[in-house]
């Protein structure tokens, strides 16, 4: 049995991006599609400012929020294969790596923050690359403005590892 490619979707046009590539290749290796969002309850963790935490929603919601923030990826990208829809608790980066150990493929995308973002709160695509058990392909984000080398719809993804 083939195993299942791994996507991280958060909402955004880029996890959106990252979901159709993903389903693109399922159809071709002809395996199903895992969409994961990831979400923390804890408020350190999420860096969340003293007014965020006073408009802090129950957990409940919370969890509901997410799930329909899935569902609503899931369904802007289109499908023609089957796609399971989970959620999991934590920070992304380490939730998704441990959602693909038993995956063929992880595909994440990438927001393209600066490096200073990045070496300060950390970057889930480069966790992704840096721990994850399987190739990950990283779909960068086509509508961020690059300085030097802007990227556009047609950029391909970065891909790490061996792909079958």
């Amino acid at each position: 049995m083939n195993k299942p490619i791994i996507v991280g979707v958060d909402g955004s046009t880029v996890s959106i991006a990252a979901l159709r590539w993903a389903i693109d290749e399922a159809i071709r290796r002809g395996v199903t599609v895992t969409a994961v969002n990831a979400w923390h309850s804890d408020p350190a963790a999420a860096g969340l400012n003293r007014l965020d935490l006073i408009q802090l929603r129950p957990r409940s919601e919370v969890l509901e929020a997410q799930r329909e923030l899935l569902a609503n990826a899931v369904n802007q990208a289109g499908h023609t294969v089957e796609i399971t829809e989970l959620l999991l608790e934590g920070q992304p980066g380490p939730a998704l790596v441990q959602a693909a150990a038993e995956a063929d493929l992880l595909v994440v995308g990438s927001h393209g923050y600066n490096r200073l973002y990045e070496a300060l709160l950390g970057s889930v695509s480069s966790y992704c690359v840096h721990h994850s058990p399987c190739p990950v392909v990283v779909i960068p984000d086509a509508h961020r403005k690059h300085e030097k080398a802007p990227v556009t719809e047609d950029a391909p993804p970065l891909t790490i590892g061996p792909l079958l």
